[in-house]
């Protein structure tokens, strides 16, 4: 008897189990078969419809380190108003710093007859001036490496109130112009350093 009652229930078992199945659109197949599992959709590589893919320079372990942003306007003055901006916060847990404090600086990539062969002129704000040691060096290649990002051999001049003011370099301390070779010890890894344009 009591094997007949479990008999009867494994056979309602089973039919309910057919029934489920037929009634999700799922065949019973006598042999298992692999499922195809549709691709993930790609991950976008380039920047937005009108947006450009462009990096500024930001400190990691005591050198420069490029990153990406994106942004409809490529010219030295927007590129240092993102460096500006500083690292995001992904950036600053993966370690990336910045030496640039928050300020008003003025970007002019017209050349100037005080300052022939110059690429971009940044007059910059008295927060500037006021960074000492080593901090300086890193904030004055992080300027002058993102303000020449699309033109990597140019000059650069900085000017405090419209006056050049004396910048460290690996060579020593300078009013003149400089560029990305002046700050080849804090250069990211693996960079190339190219010749100034020609005049």
């Amino acid at each position: 008897m009591l094997n007949r009652l479990r008999a009867r229930v494994a056979a309602a078992l089973l039919a309910a189990t057919v029934l489920l199945t037929a009634g999700c659109g799922v065949p019973l197949q006598d042999d298992p078969a692999l499922l195809q599992q549709s691709p993930a959709p790609p991950v976008p590589t380039s920047a937005p419809s009108g947006m450009n893919a462009v990096r500024v320079y930001l400190i990691r372990d005591g050198r420069l380190e490029p990153v990406t942003r994106t942004s409809d306007n490529t010219s030295a003055r927007s590129l240092v108003e993102l460096l500006i901006e500083g690292p995001t916060a992904a950036e600053e847990a993966a370690g990336a710093t910045t030496a640039v404090a928050p300020g008003e600086f003025q970007v002019d990539q017209a050349p100037s007859w005080r300052s022939p062969g110059v690429s971009v002129t940044i007059n910059v704000p008295v927060q500037f001036t006021q960074i000492d040691g080593d901090l300086q060096l890193l904030a004055t290649a992080q300027l002058v490496w993102t303000a020449t990002e699309l033109r990597p051999r140019g000059l650069v001049r900085m000017t405090f109130n419209g006056e050049p003011i004396e910048l460290p370099t690996d060579r020593g301390l300078t009013s003149g112009a400089v560029r990305r070779s002046d700050f080849f010890s804090v250069a990211p890894r693996g960079a190339r350093l190219e010749s100034a344009d020609p005049e």
